[in-house]
Protein backbone atom coordinates (compact mmCIF):
# COMPACT_ATOMS: atom_id res chain seq x y z
CA UNK A 1 0.00 0.00 0.00
CA UNK A 2 1.34 3.44 -0.92
CA UNK A 3 2.29 6.04 1.67
CA UNK A 4 -0.47 8.30 0.35
CA UNK A 5 -3.15 5.64 0.86
CA UNK A 6 -1.85 4.86 4.35
CA UNK A 7 -2.06 8.53 5.31
CA UNK A 8 -5.60 8.81 3.95
CA UNK A 9 -6.68 5.76 5.98
CA UNK A 10 -5.12 7.25 9.11
CA UNK A 11 -6.90 10.55 8.48
CA UNK A 12 -10.24 8.75 8.07
CA UNK A 13 -9.71 6.82 11.32
CA UNK A 14 -8.84 10.00 13.21
CA UNK A 15 -11.89 11.81 11.88
CA UNK A 16 -14.12 8.95 12.99
CA UNK A 17 -12.62 8.80 16.48
CA UNK A 18 -12.84 12.58 16.97
CA UNK A 19 -16.40 12.92 15.66
CA UNK A 20 -19.00 14.23 18.13
CA UNK A 21 -20.08 11.69 20.72
CA UNK A 22 -23.70 10.72 20.06
CA UNK A 23 -25.25 9.27 23.20
CA UNK A 24 -28.85 8.17 23.62
CA UNK A 25 -30.10 7.01 27.02
CA UNK A 26 -33.47 6.31 28.66
CA UNK A 27 -34.38 6.93 32.32
CA UNK A 28 -36.97 4.32 33.29
CA UNK A 29 -36.63 4.91 37.08
CA UNK A 30 -36.16 1.20 37.70
CA UNK A 31 -32.77 1.94 39.32
CA UNK A 32 -34.07 4.45 41.90
CA UNK A 33 -37.16 2.90 43.56
CA UNK A 34 -38.59 4.87 46.46
CA UNK A 35 -36.49 7.98 45.82
CA UNK A 36 -38.09 11.41 46.29
CA UNK A 37 -37.03 14.78 44.92
CA UNK A 38 -34.32 15.89 44.94
CA UNK A 39 -32.38 12.89 43.62
CA UNK A 40 -30.03 11.98 40.76
CA UNK A 41 -29.90 9.08 38.32
CA UNK A 42 -27.00 8.32 35.97
CA UNK A 43 -27.62 6.35 32.78
CA UNK A 44 -25.07 5.95 30.00
CA UNK A 45 -22.75 8.52 31.57
CA UNK A 46 -25.39 11.28 31.67
CA UNK A 47 -26.60 12.31 35.13
CA UNK A 48 -30.11 13.72 35.52
CA UNK A 49 -30.94 15.55 38.74
CA UNK A 50 -34.66 15.72 39.52
CA UNK A 51 -35.94 18.44 41.84
CA UNK A 52 -38.96 20.56 42.69
CA UNK A 53 -39.15 24.00 44.30
CA UNK A 54 -41.70 22.43 46.65
CA UNK A 55 -39.32 19.78 47.99
CA UNK A 56 -39.91 16.00 48.15
CA UNK A 57 -43.27 16.08 46.38
CA UNK A 58 -42.31 13.80 43.46
CA UNK A 59 -41.37 10.19 44.17
CA UNK A 60 -40.49 7.02 42.28
CA UNK A 61 -42.90 4.15 42.82
CA UNK A 62 -45.00 1.71 40.79
CA UNK A 63 -48.45 2.99 39.91
CA UNK A 64 -50.03 0.43 37.53
CA UNK A 65 -53.00 2.38 36.18
CA UNK A 66 -51.53 3.78 32.97
CA UNK A 67 -51.10 2.55 29.42
CA UNK A 68 -47.73 4.06 28.46
CA UNK A 69 -46.13 4.32 31.92
CA UNK A 70 -45.02 0.98 33.32
CA UNK A 71 -43.02 -0.29 36.31
CA UNK A 72 -41.53 2.47 38.45
CA UNK A 73 -42.62 5.96 37.44
CA UNK A 74 -41.95 9.45 38.81
CA UNK A 75 -45.10 11.18 40.01
CA UNK A 76 -46.66 13.61 42.44
CA UNK A 77 -49.85 12.30 43.98
CA UNK A 78 -51.05 15.33 45.92
CA UNK A 79 -53.09 18.30 44.74
CA UNK A 80 -50.35 20.91 44.89
CA UNK A 81 -49.90 21.37 41.11
CA UNK A 82 -46.11 21.22 41.45
CA UNK A 83 -43.35 21.88 38.94
CA UNK A 84 -40.62 19.31 38.22
CA UNK A 85 -37.14 20.43 37.12
CA UNK A 86 -34.50 18.13 35.61
CA UNK A 87 -30.89 19.29 35.21
CA UNK A 88 -28.53 17.23 33.03
CA UNK A 89 -24.76 16.86 33.38
CA UNK A 90 -24.17 17.76 29.72
CA UNK A 91 -26.01 19.61 26.95
CA UNK A 92 -28.70 17.66 25.14
CA UNK A 93 -29.95 17.71 21.57
CA UNK A 94 -33.34 16.02 22.10
CA UNK A 95 -35.72 14.64 24.71
CA UNK A 96 -38.96 12.64 24.76
CA UNK A 97 -41.02 11.10 27.54
CA UNK A 98 -44.36 9.52 28.41
CA UNK A 99 -46.56 11.56 30.73
CA UNK A 100 -49.87 11.17 32.51
CA UNK A 101 -52.13 13.81 34.03
CA UNK A 102 -54.19 13.43 37.18
CA UNK A 103 -57.47 14.05 35.38
CA UNK A 104 -59.92 12.08 33.25
CA UNK A 105 -61.04 14.83 30.87
CA UNK A 106 -57.85 15.71 28.99
CA UNK A 107 -55.50 18.64 29.35
CA UNK A 108 -52.19 20.29 28.49
CA UNK A 109 -48.70 19.28 29.57
CA UNK A 110 -45.81 21.76 29.25
CA UNK A 111 -42.10 21.15 28.65
CA UNK A 112 -39.81 24.19 29.00
CA UNK A 113 -36.15 23.88 27.97
CA UNK A 114 -33.20 26.01 29.14
CA UNK A 115 -29.50 26.35 28.41
CA UNK A 116 -27.36 27.93 31.12
CA UNK A 117 -30.49 29.37 32.72
CA UNK A 118 -31.69 31.06 29.51
CA UNK A 119 -34.97 29.94 27.97
CA UNK A 120 -34.67 27.89 24.76
CA UNK A 121 -38.26 26.90 23.95
CA UNK A 122 -41.63 25.90 25.34
CA UNK A 123 -43.50 22.84 24.07
CA UNK A 124 -47.09 22.07 25.03
CA UNK A 125 -49.09 18.94 24.23
CA UNK A 126 -52.77 18.14 24.74
CA UNK A 127 -53.60 14.61 25.89
CA UNK A 128 -56.71 12.66 26.78
CA UNK A 129 -57.37 9.20 28.22
CA UNK A 130 -56.33 6.31 25.96
CA UNK A 131 -58.95 3.65 25.13
CA UNK A 132 -59.82 1.49 28.15
CA UNK A 133 -57.83 3.72 30.55
CA UNK A 134 -59.04 6.40 32.94
CA UNK A 135 -56.31 9.05 33.18
CA UNK A 136 -55.06 11.39 30.45
CA UNK A 137 -51.77 10.25 28.87
CA UNK A 138 -49.44 11.35 26.08
CA UNK A 139 -45.91 11.77 24.78
CA UNK A 140 -44.01 15.05 24.72
CA UNK A 141 -40.61 15.92 23.27
CA UNK A 142 -38.29 18.61 21.99
CA UNK A 143 -35.40 18.62 19.49
CA UNK A 144 -35.20 22.19 18.21
CA UNK A 145 -32.03 23.34 19.99
CA UNK A 146 -29.37 22.57 22.59
CA UNK A 147 -30.43 22.59 26.26
CA UNK A 148 -29.24 21.34 29.66
CA UNK A 149 -32.28 21.76 31.90
CA UNK A 150 -36.02 21.15 31.55
CA UNK A 151 -39.05 22.18 33.55
CA UNK A 152 -42.30 20.19 33.50
CA UNK A 153 -45.71 21.48 34.56
CA UNK A 154 -49.41 21.31 33.76
CA UNK A 155 -52.13 23.94 34.02
CA UNK A 156 -54.80 21.26 33.53
CA UNK A 157 -54.45 18.80 36.43
CA UNK A 158 -53.57 18.75 40.14
CA UNK A 159 -50.67 16.32 39.52
CA UNK A 160 -48.76 14.43 36.82
CA UNK A 161 -46.40 11.52 36.23
CA UNK A 162 -43.54 10.81 33.78
CA UNK A 163 -41.71 7.71 32.57
CA UNK A 164 -39.29 6.55 29.84
CA UNK A 165 -37.46 9.86 29.70
CA UNK A 166 -35.21 9.45 26.63
CA UNK A 167 -32.44 11.98 25.91
CA UNK A 168 -29.76 12.33 23.26
CA UNK A 169 -26.59 14.37 23.57
CA UNK A 170 -24.32 15.28 20.68
CA UNK A 171 -21.22 17.06 21.93
CA UNK A 172 -17.55 16.68 20.96
CA UNK A 173 -15.13 15.68 23.69
CA UNK A 174 -12.85 18.80 23.71
CA UNK A 175 -9.57 17.06 24.56
CA UNK A 176 -10.10 14.26 22.05
CA UNK A 177 -11.24 16.65 19.33
CA UNK A 178 -8.23 18.94 19.83
CA UNK A 179 -5.77 16.04 19.84
CA UNK A 180 -7.33 14.68 16.68
CA UNK A 181 -7.04 18.01 14.88
CA UNK A 182 -3.35 18.29 15.84
CA UNK A 183 -2.71 14.76 14.58
CA UNK A 184 -4.50 15.47 11.31
CA UNK A 185 -2.44 18.62 10.79
CA UNK A 186 0.75 16.67 11.43
CA UNK A 187 -0.20 13.95 8.97
CA UNK A 188 -0.98 16.49 6.27
CA UNK A 189 2.41 18.16 6.80
CA UNK A 190 4.18 14.79 6.52
CA UNK A 191 2.29 14.02 3.32
CA UNK A 192 3.30 17.34 1.74
CA UNK A 193 6.95 16.78 2.74
CA UNK A 194 6.96 13.25 1.28
CA UNK A 195 5.55 14.54 -2.00
CA UNK A 196 8.28 17.19 -2.26
CA UNK A 197 11.10 14.71 -1.60
CA UNK A 198 9.80 11.76 -3.64
CA UNK A 199 11.73 11.51 -6.93
CA UNK A 200 9.54 11.47 -9.99
CA UNK A 201 9.88 8.64 -12.46
CA UNK A 202 11.34 9.76 -15.79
Amino acid sequence: MSTSKCLLLLLAALLLTTAPCLAGVVYTFEDVPGRATPFSSTVGGITATFSSPDGPVFSVNPFPVFSGLQGNILFSDDSGNHTLAVAFSQPLASITMNFALGNTTGGFFTLDTFLGGASVAETQVFAGPPPDFVFSEGVIGFSGGIFDTIRLSTPSAPDFAIDNLAVQASVPEPSTFGAGMIAIGGLLAIRRRLRRHTPRAS
